[in-house]
């Protein structure tokens, strides 16, 4: 039998699209940035209120929203048409993660079956990310 603390239970999961450079792993390769899904549990929200400022570009004060995600470790439930998965302890946690709030496509269910989370996206094509790569 499997428990689950009350923390537990709470936790805001997410799907969120970040640009991941392709080439990272070429030493001399350039930068080729692709979009690439990821899951995690929403952990806070910062709100940082920039002055207009010369540095960054910004002709007039603006709010910046980052959400501090704990990434998870997903993998394919067997046999299941593509489902995803992450074991309900700590090794199916990842690393802690700073991202733009806008890169985040949805909220998304879990259920848990043993010692695992499997991960229920009922999103569809609409909650995806658009990115302006010439830009």
């Amino acid at each position: 039998m499997t428990t689950c603390t009350y923390s537990e239970l709470t936790f805001i999961t997410l799907q969120y699209t970040q640009l991941v450079d392709i080439n990272a792993r070429r030493r001399n390769a350039d930068a080729i940035y692709r979009p690439q899904d990821f899951y995690g549990q929403l952990r806070t929200l910062i709100v940082l209120d920039l002055p207009a400022s010369h540095e960054l570009q910004l002709t007039e004060p603006s709010t910046l929203v980052l959400a501090v995600i704990q990434s998870l470790k997903v993998d394919s439930v067997p046999n299941a048409a593509g489902a995803l998965r992450y074991k309900n302890s700590a090794a199916g946690m990842g690393r802690l993660e700073v991202v733009d709030l806008a890169t985040i496509q949805c909220s998304i269910g879990r259920a848990l079956d043993r010692d695992f989370w499997v991960i229920i996206d009922r999103s569809g094509p609409y909650a995806r990310a658009s990115f302006d790569l010439d830009g």
